[in-house]
């Protein structure tokens, strides 16, 4: 996990092209199952998506944690 926030039970993942081989997607489809399992909320972005548009990455974070918003 890249950054994790215990008193929110949140994990973001930040996943590079090497996430997209169906090997690792696998890897992380049974590592999410068992973290979601303990109570663990996993968001996922694309290293594109930080570097390129890091504003929308932001508010897409406020949305998860703030529905209301």
């Amino acid at each position: 996990m890249d950054f994790y926030c215990a008193e929110l039970k949140l994990i973001v993942e930040v996943d590079g092209g090497y996430h997209d081989e169906k090997e690792i997607q696998s890897y992380d489809m049974k590592r999410d199952g068992y973290l979601t399992s303990l109570g663990l909320k996993i968001i996922r972005f694309k290293n594109e998506e930080v570097l390129n548009s890091c504003d929308e990455v932001v508010e897409k974070l406020k949305k998860e944690l703030h529905p209301s918003f």
